[in-house]
């Protein structure tokens, strides 16, 4: 029976396999890890194999008798690996699916993207087809679990036969994709010469890989290739403490799940570890998120499409992370049509706040960009205006030159609605439409200003229409130097975040959500109205 010490060195009949050795890359650790937590289980389940192991923080030592390590990998991997009644992949260590339907499913169809994408790789329904669905019981999401492939068998089930081979020992054997994503041979030609081999301590480790990776679902609303899962390596520290942390997440449901890009699965990973005070189980500084989607020229294929490395994640920063995640985390929406089924939403802008901050930039860095495809600057203008003027005001300071250029551009566009509402008034005219095309035309000119002088005219142009702005002419010397070749970037970024953010008087505009979060545009400039109608000049 397996017990936690620290394992003895130079044994024969055994398997070593640590955290240091040579060769181990970041999918090898969490290979480990997962090894560890199976390990882990068999001891707590009383599970028995035809040999002994021992685990300890940094490896795992597997031992067999007289008999080989046959018998023992065998009965090693056939109990890690099953399938549940409903078809769903049953990852041992990470106990029953019903146990945490969400993350089970995630896991699921995660593992048919990833590893096991391959048709050779498993036995499963047609991915237009799905035949696979359950229920949760206890109802705590509002959108029901979505139907899934079910699945008959799969490789990991049957890897005895690749790693021990006819002649029932270990030696070093090839790697195939679905025990390396994205690890394939280089040339058909020279399949012998050019594929990947792996001792079989590594080959072990890359076997358990599934069960210890985070996946999380990709929910894109970006233009080129559309990533939908994402596979999350950080560098292990403590094998213990990494276990504790995978069991969490893969107990959490949907919207802890789902993040917007590649770059925020890292961000959400390491901002939970932080949260829940596993940060000791990973090293901050090597998380790396492997994402994978369809792409045009392999439609039938999930290739990997991104490789995004965060190589350094401070206090600061993680800050930055976690009130973006209060302001704009994921929520469900109820759409106004009755009888709708809730939806989940998720703010592009969360991807953008993690790119910048691995990139070591402003949270706000970029906003141009989202403001200018067409799905995501919609879903900011409906969604997240609450959550931008929250984040806003959370993460800038007060006497902060950016957060008054904000609010300069808040106070100038409510001069302008007050302006619109009251021509509306006189003319007998639709204020909402007033109000809409002005809003298009302020943030078309903007998004297509390409120097400093271009965006200094757009600017002063909106500012000089709104006005006398007392927000600007105590702070107008601060103002100076968003107009220079070095900063009208930002200066850009800003407006028109200060555009997408606008949301009139805090206290009677509720944050996007189940109260308003599915209103319209000219809906939410028409609530703007009335407040606005007093702010002429």
């Amino acid at each position: 029976m397996g017990r936690v010490t620290q394992p003895a060195r130079g044994r024969s009949g055994e398997l070593r396999i640590e955290l240091g050795s040579p060769g181990m890359t970041a999918l090898h650790k969490v290979g480990l890890a997962g090894l560890w937590m199976t390990l882990d289980y068999f001891e707590r389940a009383g599970i028995q194999l035809p040999g002994d192991w021992e685990r300890c923080a940094h490896g795992v030592v597997l031992r067999w008798g007289e008999g080989g390590p046959g018998p023992f990998i065998k009965a090693l991997i056939q109990e890690s690996f099953r399938i549940d009644a409903h078809g769903l992949i049953w990852l041992m260590a990470l106990g029953p699916p019903a146990d945490h339907l969400a993350g089970a499913i995630t896991l699921h169809e995660a593992m048919l993207s990833t590893f096991l994408q391959h048709g050779r790789s498993r036995g499963a329904d047609p991915a237009n087809q799905p035949g696979g669905s359950v229920a949760d019981p206890t109802e705590e999401e509002p959108q029901p679990l979505p139907p899934f492939q079910r699945v008959f068998w799969y490789k990991h089930q049957k890897a005895a036969d690749d790693l021990l081979g006819a002649e029932d020992c270990l030696l070093p054997r090839p790697v195939s994709g679905w025990l390396y994503p994205g690890g394939v041979v280089r040339h058909s030609a020279y399949e012998r010469q050019s594929a990947l081999v792996e001792p079989p301590e590594r080959w072990l480790a890359l076997l358990f890989a599934p069960v210890g990776a985070i996946f999380f679902r990709i929910q894109y609303r970006g233009e080129g290739v559309r990533p939908q899962f994402a596979l999350v390596l950080p560098e292990i520290a403590d094998l213990e403490a990494y276990a504790e942390l995978r069991r969490f997440l893969m107990a959490q449901k949907t919207p802890l799940l789902t993040v917007s890009g590649t770059s925020e699965a890292g961000w959400r990973l390491l901002a939970q570890a932080r949260l829940r005070g596993y940060l000791s189980a990973i090293d901050v500084s090597a998380c790396r998120v492997m994402a994978f989607g369809n792409v045009p020229w392999s439609s039938q294929q999930k290739t990997r499409v991104e490789v995004f490395p965060i190589p350094h994640a401070s206090r600061a920063a993680l800050d930055v992370y976690q009130a973006a995640w209060g302001c704009l985390g994921p929520r469900w929406v109820q759409p106004h049509e009755p009888g709708a089924t809730p939806y989940l939403y998720v703010s592009p802008a969360l991807d953008r706040v993690a790119r910048n901050l691995t990139a070591g930039q402003p949270w706000y860095a970029g906003c141009s960009q989202l403001m200018t495809v067409p799905s995501s600057r919609k879903a900011l203008m409906v969604h997240d205006r609450g959550g931008l003027y929250a984040m806003i005001r959370e993460t800038l300071a007060q006497h902060q030159p950016e957060r008054i250029f904000v609010e300069t551009c808040h106070e100038a566009w409510r001069r302008t609605l007050g302006r619109l509402s009251e021509r509306a008034q006189r003319e007998r005219l639709d204020f909402a439409a007033l109000a809409a095309r002005e809003q298009e035309r302020l943030r078309s000119s903007l998004a297509r200003c390409k120097n400093a002088e271009t965006l200094r005219e757009t600017v002063m142009d909106f500012w000089s229409r709104s006005g006398p702005l007392p927000t600007l002419q105590e702070h107008w010397a601060e103002m100076l130097p968003f107009f220079t070749p070095q900063r009208w970037h930002l200066a850009r970024d800003l407006a028109l975040l200060a555009l997408a953010s606008y949301k009139g008087d805090v206290q009677a505009q509720p944050r996007a959500g189940g109260d308003g979060a599915g209103e319209n545009p000219q809906t939410a400039t028409t609530n703007l109205g009335a407040e606005a109608a007093g702010s002429t000049h």
